[in-house]
């Protein structure tokens, strides 16, 4: 099951150049750090006697963190920042690195308590829906880059926004929360569509 949530990084690392490779590792290492920094953040709260609601742990401990780690491997893993499409590629090559990765952290979480078909369905079920959304989200980070008149930081904070919802959604039980995440996904990616179709005139 490990080697299913992990395997969009070869596929890329195949298809892909040596700019490729490079941002492919700033993902693995940012979803390493960002999970680090959340698990680490939450122990000393709890130790601290506070706790977070999972509205504020959605868009400030797992919106905000990985999406800024994400925007700083992206730009620190290309000097000079590239423009137009380039930089919408470089943006959805890391979030590969970093989706697989956190599934994978996942999905060894899942392997202590899940065992034969339920493993496979929740590790396939990694694989595609959270994959889905960073990609989705990737443009949007990004768009701080390429959308006149925005600031990278506008781009930060949609992108945190969005991620914030599919946390948000995704983690409610199956029904409603559920549908309503898979809505924040297609949004994203009609977004991040009309991001790149911007990028590509750049």
């Amino acid at each position: 099951m490990f080697v299913i949530v992990i395997l969009p990084i070869p596929i890329v690392a195949l298809i892909g150049n040596r700019d490729d490779l490079v941002l492919l590792a700033y993902g693995v290492g940012i979803a390493l750090l960002a999970a680090g920094i959340e698990i680490g953040a939450e122990k000393a709260l709890a130790g601290a006697g506070l706790t977070l609601g999972f509205g504020l742990r959605a868009f400030l401990l797992f919106g905000l963190v990985e999406e800024s780690l994400k925007l700083f491997a992206i730009t620190a893993a290309r000097r000079p920042t590239p423009r137009g499409s380039r930089l919408v590629r470089a943006a959805l090559v890391c979030a590969v690195g970093f989706a697989s990765t956190e599934n994978a952290i996942y999905v060894i979480g899942f392997s202590k308590t899940l065992v034969g078909a339920n493993l496979a369905a929740a590790s396939l079920i990694r694989m595609f829906l959270p994959l889905a959304f960073h990609l989705a989200d990737a443009p949007l980070l990004v768009s701080g880059y390429i959308v006149k008149g925005f600031k990278p930081v506008a781009g930060l904070v949609l992108a945190t926004l969005l991620h914030g919802f599919y946390d948000l959604f995704a983690s409610a039980p199956i029904g409603a929360g559920a549908r309503v995440a898979y809505m924040v996904i297609v949004v994203g990616f009609f977004a991040s569509a009309a991001i790149f179709r911007k990028a590509a005139t750049l």
